[in-house]
């Protein structure tokens, strides 16, 4: 990397520099180009995700179609209301195992105990608050 140096320190070309407020420019910001046939696969996965209620990966596949259409990790965040650090691992995790980072693994750790019928009532119990218990 070439460096320059201004006002007694090192900073690297390509760094937008304004009085002492040195911003670097990321040097792995790049533009997610799909083909159409990829571009098809995600629209179909989001349909899919959608009807079953997926959210995180309507979530997902809204980031790569939005950086696939040259939008800025800042702004996908901001549209999707997600970290940028999160935007950028939606975006690693795809080019690293493709269509398959969509497939959810079991998180790691003791199943719960309760199933879905006591978790609903222990819910309504506390949304009804302590005047109902009484």
């Amino acid at each position: 990397m070439d460096w320059t140096t201004g006002e007694g320190y090192s900073i690297p070309i390509g760094t937008h520099y304004h009085m002492s407020d040195p911003k670097e420019v990321s040097p792995v910001s790049f533009t997610l180009h799909l083909s159409p046939f990829t571009r098809q696969q995600l629209y179909r996965h989001l349909q899919q995700a959608y009807a079953c209620g997926a959210l995180r990966v309507v979530q997902r596949l809204h980031v790569l179609l939005a950086l696939a259409e040259e939008m800025s990790v800042q702004e996908v965040a901001a549209m999707v209301g997600l970290g940028e650090q999160t935007v950028r691992d939606s975006r690693h995790c795809f080019l690293l195992r493709r269509m398959a980072s969509f497939t959810s693994k079991r998180p790691p750790g003791r199943p719960r105990q309760l199933t879905k019928v006591p978790r609903r009532e222990l819910a309504a119990w506390s949304e009804a608050g302590p005047q109902a218990a009484g």
